[in-house]
């Protein structure tokens, strides 16, 4: 009987160290949180085909627990009242429900970049993988911010392939800055260290909006390009009238 006891109360300590390695890892870099922008759905998993959860009311905060790799579906922390408990339960974990919602429907401060790929895993699934990139040593790489003060040294002895988790900039400005996760921790490194960037990479999100000046080209240049397609308009009718 006392060894029986014995296995329950190390069971327990064992699955209270799982639950705190688990939250430490969530918390491993600043918080993120993310505020509804009108009713939305609290899905099981990053897509409309999975189960409706709850209703997340408009203006209510949650944490953010994870982001798919393109950053369309950001995974949240919810304990609120669910729809369906049996459709809950697998993902739900002491009281807390981990479900997705899609980004447009979200406000948010901090870093999604920093975000978990996948999030809290609570059932098996299996995903396509984003775009990848070889890198080995003497790979220029930092953590954090891009300067020399963030510069880190490549952890590894070989060369090994990786997956692209975000960007900064695009081609259309030359070279750019690429997120990769190695060693389940974030990294940046410059496509001009890489020798191009990898197909797919716009799929990915870009850190611009974490910028006050980036956030500005982004819209002028979005400005251009109207200005531009107004300007052929009228051109193209001048010349139809002519």
């Amino acid at each position: 009987m006392k060894l029986k006891r014995l296995l329950l109360l190390m069971t327990f300590l064992l699955l209270v160290l799982l639950v705190r390695s688990a939250a430490a890892q969530e918390t491993d870099y600043p918080p993120v949180y993310v505020t509804v922008q009108d009713n939305a759905a609290l899905r099981a998993g990053p897509g409309r085909h999975w189960d409706k959860l709850a209703v997340l009311p408009f203006g209510t905060t949650y944490r953010a627990t994870g982001r798919t790799v393109d950053g369309d579906w950001l995974q949240i922390a919810y304990e609120g009242v669910v729809l369906d408990d049996e459709a809950a339960q697998p993902f739900t974990v002491n009281g807390v429900t981990y479900g997705w919602v899609a980004y447009w429907l979200l406000a948010w401060s901090g870093d999604i970049l920093q975000l978990p790929i996948d999030g809290v895993k609570t059932v098996a699934t299996a995903r396509e993988a984003g775009p990848t990139i070889t890198i080995g040593p003497g790979l220029y790489m930092y953590e954090g911010g891009v300067d020399p003060s963030t510069q880190v040294d490549y952890p590894l002895d070989g060369y090994v392939q990786v997956e692209v988790t975000g960007r900064l900039g695009s081609s259309d400005a030359g070279a750019f800055l690429l997120q990769f996760k190695l060693n389940n921790r974030y990294y940046w490194t410059g496509t001009w260290a890489l020798g191009g960037a990898p197909r797919g990479y716009l799929e990915l999100p870009d850190a611009g909006y974490l910028f006050p000046y980036s956030r500005l080209l982004i819209e002028l240049r979005s400005e251009a390009a109207r200005a531009n397609r107004v300007l052929s308009d009228i051109g193209g009718r001048w010349r139809a009238l002519d």
